[in-house]
Formats: C-alpha cells, structure tokens, sequence
C-alpha cells in the first residue's frame, strides 16, 4: 500500500481566500446561466458575491480568467500531487493518483459544466487558452516522466504517456459531463485507463520496417498488432 501524498493543512487567512474566490466562481457562473456571459459585468459579480469591486480584481483582474479559475486549478493539482509522490511508488499509480486529484476536485453539477464548455466553445480566445493550459501539462507531465526515467522530454514514450494522460482525464470529464451522474469522474478514467491494456481499443496500424502493412504481409495475422483489422 503506498501513502502517496500529504497536503498541510491551510492556514485561516488561506482558508478565507479559498472561500472568496469559490464564492466569486460559483456567483460567476451563476449569472453566466442567467444572463449570458456577455451580458454579465464585473461589477455585478461582485455585487452578487458581496464583495467590492477592488477585491474582486484582485482575485481574478477579467471576466475570462473566472471561467478559466477550475482548469488552472486542475492543473496546479495534478502537478503538486506528481511533485509529492515517493520515489518508490510506480509510475502508473502515480499517474494515476495525480489524475484523480484533478477529478475529484472538479466542480460539482453537470449544468455547470456543460455552461463552461458552451462559453469556450463559443470564444477562440478561449479555446486558445484551453489548449494553452492543456500543453503546459503535457510538459509538466513530461518533465516528472523524464526526471523519473532518466529519459528524454522528447522520447516518444515519455511525450506519448503524457499525452494520454491528459487525454483521459478531458475524456473522463467529458463523458461524465454528458451523462446522468451515474459513475463518478475517477471511475471513468479508471475504467478508460483498464481499456488501454484491453482488445477492445483499436489502434492504428504502424506497418513494418519496410513500410508495409503487416495485414498485408506475407505473414498476415501473425505480424497485425493488437486492435488491426484484417480483410
């Protein structure tokens, strides 16, 4: 059994800019559903929020960065959880374990998720940002994978493992945001990463050292790698 990580528990003041910018979040998102995010002003945020103006430009200095307040956050967990984890735990499980502090420290509500996704899907500025963040994990990922193997940041198995596991918490998150709430997000990508090591995934075919397809081979099944099909 492995104890993977230890967070020291936040001091008051921490506790209490924990609580304002939450409350900025959830106020913010509240009047996106209800007015439209164009339509919603800083101002009225922090009037919903109850607090000045001044404090809240403090927390988040625009309107795009409260809708971007999870994902940075996402991003600072799974990288702290990766930075705790003992040398002597695998790789996979703490993979594993840092993806799911991401997922269990997700927002609530599916409706809520859903209007995130609605208001980047709608503004390239947004999206660009999305895959900005995204990028900055993969390369995090990548340094904690290289630093741990001794191998390369651009060692394909190190840039190919770190894109996967971006990959499958957005794949977790995604179909949980279109389901009924019946599986949790950490049971999803549990259950998509069980896939991974499956015969149900189909992969592209890579061919031969020669460039021809395997299904095209004199040897036929023999060389076809796990998920091809052949004729």
């Amino acid at each position: 059994m492995f104890v993977l990580t230890y967070t020291p528990p936040m001091g008051l003041r921490e506790k209490k800019a924990k609580l304002t910018r939450d409350r900025i979040v959830t106020e913010a998102l509240a009047m996106f559903a209800s007015s439209g995010y164009a339509e919603t002003t800083m101002e009225s945020i922090a009037e919903a929020a109850e607090i000045h103006p001044a404090t809240l430009y403090r927390y988040f200095p625009s309107k795009d960065l409260i809708v971007f307040a999870d994902f940075e956050s996402s991003l600072d967990r799974f990288s702290d959880s990766l930075e705790t984890v003992p040398t002597d735990v695998p790789l996979p499980v703490a993979l594993m374990t840092a993806m799911e502090s991401v997922l269990q420290g997700a927002r609530d509500g599916h409706m809520e998720g859903r209007l995130l996704r609605s208001i980047i899907d709608q503004s390239p500025a947004a999206r660009a940002r999305v895959w900005d963040l995204q990028a900055e994990q993969r390369r995090r990922i990548a340094g904690f994978l290289a630093a741990r193997t001794g191998k390369s940041e651009q060692d394909y198995d190190i840039v190919l493992s770190a894109r996967i596991a971006v990959l499958l918490v957005e794949a977790a998150a995604d179909i949980w945001r279109e389901s009924d709430g019946g599986a949790a997000q950490v049971q999803i990508a549990r259950d998509l990463a069980r896939r991974l090591s499956g015969d149900g995934l189909i992969l592209p075919d890579p061919g031969t050292a020669d460039g021809v397809s395997p299904a095209a081979s004199p040897r036929g099944a023999a060389a076809a790698p796990r998920g091809a099909t052949l004729p």
